[in-house]
């Protein structure tokens, strides 16, 4: 093994992103997949691993030959969730976002377009947001589509807006998330089919405990 394989299995979210990046053919890149999974963890309605999954290589079988090496990826992938969902919870959530190395530009808007596919699967929820009375959940709610409807091109904005939020975009979207967050707590519907407990059974559909499966990658 070189050493940049070496340091991509010490290194969980690196081993994600060669996959991504190398391995597949086509699918979700880092940035957008840390979008998608934020929205799956705090989508007020949950959407089991078997529909979301898929969709981060288009759809079918995992397009990669070898078992273990697909097990493996499932397992980063579920370990990507849990650290998500993690930080979300202890507060410490911040957006994965990529920055161009030649502009220094903050390129939010490959984050908030797999935020906007992961809450495509589950839309009645996201609906119950967009009309709540709760301040913050609506505030929250029309700042992350505004953000979506900016990404798309269906709002202009003028140059110096497009710079205020390169500047500002990833602390906007970390305050939303956890006003989102909050609402959700607040009116989840099935908490215990959210959050899985380290001796249940893990997500990834392995078969074996939350704890030795995606929680130990």
């Amino acid at each position: 093994m070189t050493p940049a394989g070496a340091a991509r299995e010490q290194d969980p979210l690196a081993a994600l992103e060669h996959v991504l990046l190398d391995r597949l053919d086509s699918g979700m890149i880092l940035s957008e997949l840390d979008g998608y999974l934020t929205a799956l963890v705090i989508a007020p309605d949950p959407v089991p691993p078997s529909r979301w999954l898929p969709r981060i290589w288009d759809g079918g079988a995992v397009p990669l030959a070898d078992e273990a090496e697909v097990q493996r990826f499932l397992d980063l992938v579920m370990h990507h969730y849990e650290g998500v969902r993690i930080a979300i919870a202890d507060g410490t959530f911040e957006p994965l976002v990529d920055i161009d190395d030649r502009t220094g530009e903050v390129m939010w808007e490959i984050w908030i377009e797999g935020f906007a596919e992961g809450m495509a699967l589950a839309p009645t929820g996201w609906n119950r947001l967009r009309v709540t009375r709760d301040a913050d959940g609506a505030a929250a709610m029309a700042g992350i589509s505004r953000l979506i409807a900016t990404a798309d091109r269906n709002v202009e904005l003028t140059d110096a807006e497009i710079d205020d939020y390169d500047r500002t975009a990833t602390t906007l979207i970390a305050g939303w998330i956890a006003m989102l967050d909050r609402w959700r707590l607040s009116h989840d519907q099935g908490p215990a089919a959210r959050a899985p407990g380290r001796n249940d059974p893990c997500p990834c559909g392995s078969g074996r405990k939350h704890k030795k499966c995606c929680l130990a990658v």
